[in-house]
């Protein structure tokens, strides 16, 4: 019996053959990998199987250094840098020898260090004042001191690395402030130069006032009184015009309704005083009085109203009174004034009084006139004369001198 197996082996022979013809061709297609190359050797390290390299030294640089340069602007700062932008309106002018103040407003705050303002006048060291956060801006502040002919200024951004960038003008071109005298500062200048620079006045002064007598029982009782006074004035010449203190005594007689004969009287009396200047043409004085009269101590006070120029032509209106009961009452006085310059040197004053001083029973009218001589050298006087009389059918002279010498 004869097995027939050669056809399978010889179809199974065939077909390994196929699979590795197949097998061959796809992979020649693909490229070989590259085989695996060393390392490029580092500068300073040694590379496996190769000599050792080491870095090619440049030759040094034996030139000077460049000096350090002043602190860069904002045009000098490097580009790219992330900058806080200051937001400031520039200063004109200002009023000397008054603190100057500064807002300035900032963006991004969290770049910057420090906010400085840099001011110099014509003269002395650059100054620095740091700027502080307010409510709604940063503030900074020249003192009064430093606001001076010749101030200029800057504003400078420290970033927190410590670069310096000029906000506002710069340390080599900083920006001037023209300063103005404040009006008061000027009228009072012009005052004080009108006076020769006087700023103080001493003055004396003495008067007589004689109302003619007066019929009580059938005999005549004198109705009289003398006054001597000094007094001191200081010239501010600002809202507070002048200041003052005066002192003196008065001396008399006056008739009495209850007796035959006239009465003794007399004050020794301080009385402050102040003049202020409510406009160029307009000022009010005020005035205090503390006495002691034949009656024991007492106190009063007046009041004027000037209208015009205080050291001219002008009209005054005033009011005063010494005390304040019956028991202390010397008398009251109401009185207008009128002071005309006919020359620089001459004031003539018409003068009318209504009073009741001293301790009087009834009101007198008063009538003078007075004429200022000033002489030069802050010396002047004047004259005064006039006529008084509580009653129609009587009457007497007034008679007054003064001195003073302004320094």
């Amino acid at each position: 019996m004869v097995t027939r197996r050669t056809p399978i082996r010889a179809r199974t022979a065939v077909v390994l053959l196929l699979s590795s013809l197949v097998s061959q061709t796809a992979f020649a297609d693909e490229p070989a990998p590259p085989a695996p190359s060393a390392p490029a050797p580092e500068e300073g390290w040694f590379v496996e199987g190769a000599a050792p390299t080491t870095p090619t030294e440049a030759a040094p640089d034996l030139s000077p250094a460049p000096p350090p340069s002043a602190a860069p602007t904002a045009a000098e700062a490097p580009p790219g840098r992330l900058r806080a932008q200051v937001h400031h309106a520039p200063v004109a002018s200002a009023v000397e020898a008054r603190d100057l103040d500064f807002s300035v407003g900032l963006d991004d705050p969290h770049l910057v260090r420090a906010l400085l303002l840099l001011h110099r006048g014509a003269t002395g060291p650059l100054r620095e004042v740091p700027f502080r956060r307010g409510q709604l801006d940063y503030r900074a502040t020249i003192p009064a001191e430093a606001v001076r002919p010749g101030l200029t200024y800057a504003i400078e951004v420290v970033l927190v690395d410590g670069t310096r960038i000029a906000a506002f003008a710069s340390r080599d071109a900083m920006h001037p402030v023209q300063l103005l005298v404040e009006g008061m500062d000027e009228r009072e200048a012009l005052q004080l130069a009108r006076l020769g620079g006087r700023r103080s006045v001493a003055t004396v002064s003495s008067e007589y006032a004689d109302f003619g007598p007066t019929r009580i029982g059938g005999r005549d009782a004198n109705d009289q009184f003398w006054r001597v006074e000094g007094q001191y004035t200081y010239r501010p010449l600002r809202t507070v015009a002048e200041f003052s203190i005066r002192g003196g005594v008065v001396r008399g007689s006056s008739p009495r309704s209850t007796g035959e004969l006239e009465s003794d009287v007399g004050l020794n009396y301080g009385a402050p005083r102040v003049r202020l200047r409510m406009a160029d043409a307009w000022h009010l004085e005020l005035e205090g009085l503390a006495s002691v009269s034949d009656e024991g101590f007492s106190t009063g006070g007046g009041t004027s109203l000037l209208i015009g120029d205080p050291y001219g032509s002008k009209l005054v209106l005033g009011a005063a009174f010494v005390g304040l009961s019956a028991d202390t009452y010397f008398g009251s006085r109401f009185f207008t004034r009128v002071d005309l310059a006919v020359h620089e040197r001459v004031t003539l004053s018409p003068i009318v009084e209504v009073t009741d001083m001293p301790n009087a029973e009834r009101l007198g009218v008063r009538l003078l006139a007075d004429v200022a001589v000033a002489f030069g050298g802050g010396f002047s006087a004047s004259v005064q004369g006039g006529y008084q009389a509580r009653i129609a059918e009587s009457g007497g002279v007034g008679l007054g001198a003064s001195a003073s010498l302004g320094f």
